[in-house]
C-alpha cells in the first residue's frame, strides 16, 4: 500500500480523480445540454428535408427533359435527312421522266411520226 505522501507525488488521490471526474462529467452535462438547446427544431428539420427532396426532384426533371431534348432533335435531324433524300430521289426521278419525254419526242420528230 502507498502512503498519502505517496499518492500526492504521483498524482494519484482518490479525492483528486473523484473531483475531476465530478468536473468532466458537469462540463459534459452541460455542453450536452448546450447542444440540446441549439438543435434545430423539427420544423426546421422538415423544412430542410423537403427543400431537399423537391431540389432533388427538379434536378431529375430538367435532366430527363434535357435528354427527351436530345433525343426529339436527333430523330428530327434523322427525318430531316430522310426527307431531304427522298426530295433528292423524287427530283432523280422527274429528271429522268423529263429526258425520256424529251427524247421520245425527239424520236417522234425525227421520224415524222403521228400519233
Amino acid at each position: 500500500m502507498r502512503t498519502s505522501d505517496e499518492r500526492l507525488r504521483t498524482g494519484f488521490s482518490p479525492v483528486i480523480s473523484f473531483r475531476s471526474h465530478m468536473v468532466l462529467c458537469a462540463s459534459s452535462s452541460s455542453s450536452s445540454s448546450s447542444s440540446s438547446s441549439s438543435r434545430p427544431s423539427s420544423s426546421v428539420v422538415v423544412v430542410v428535408v423537403v427543400v431537399v427532396v423537391v431540389v432533388a426532384v427538379v434536378v431529375v426533371v430538367v435532366v430527363v427533359a434535357v435528354v427527351v431534348i436530345i433525343i426529339i432533335l436527333i430523330k428530327i435531324i434523322i427525318a430531316i435527312k430522310l426527307i431531304i433524300i427522298i426530295i433528292i430521289i423524287i427530283i432523280i426521278i422527274i429528271i429522268i421522266i423529263i429526258i425520256i419525254i424529251t427524247t421520245t419526242n425527239d424520236f417522234v420528230n425525227k421520224n415524222n411520226i403521228e400519233c
